[in-house]
């Protein structure tokens, strides 16, 4: 951590607290923090509210949300009740964390919806036209099982790669 400042136990702060370099909070925070810079939570810290930094240490008490651009870490003294979206999260052992991870984390602007979903659509349709054919040669050999009322039919060709499995092709069960 780069030097700067600190604000320790005997200080409570509510509102929003916004920095540039870093900072090493040890006090109770009910609000939100906006930073550029670095934010460490120390081990005597309470925080209730949404963060928003560049990079994250938390070794105390933090009930709110994360997003960073770099990394999250919750040390061994750490508790995060919260979500976190950021491109790396380290959790040691003995943390506490209970919420949802994302990452890398990408913002709205940065994924491109129409794009994937024309993807998806595109693997979708060549997964369909590469389905294998039911019938068999010498070469072939062919399995079909039941299963209430679903019938599933799987076939193993010489020199093809199979499709990802279906509910027409999934593979039997090995014996």
């Amino acid at each position: 951590m780069k030097p700067g400042s600190t604000i320790i136990r005997d200080v409570k702060i509510k509102g929003t607290l916004e920095f540039s370099e870093s900072l090493f909070l040890d006090c109770h925070f009910d609000g939100e923090i906006l930073s550029e810079g670095e934010l460490t939570i120390g081990e005597n810290a309470s925080v209730k509210g949404e963060i928003k930094a560049e990079q994250i240490t938390l070794y105390g008490k933090l009930h709110g949300n994360i997003v960073s651009k770099g990394a999250c870490r919750i040390k061994e003294t750490g508790i995060l009740i919260g979500d976190i979206k950021a491109d790396k999260i380290e959790i040691s052992e003995g943390a506490i964390f209970q919420g949802y991870a994302a990452v890398p984390f990408k913002s709205v602007e940065e994924v491109n919806l129409p794009e994937m979903d024309a993807q998806l659509e595109m693997m979708e349709t060549t997964q369909k036209d590469e389905a294998p054919s039911t019938s068999t040669k010498n070469d072939e050999t062919a399995a079909t099982s039941t299963k209430k009322d679903e019938t599933v039919t799987a076939s193993k060709q010489k020199d093809e790669t199979s499709p990802i499995p279906t509910k027409e092709n999934e593979p039997l069960p090995a014996s």
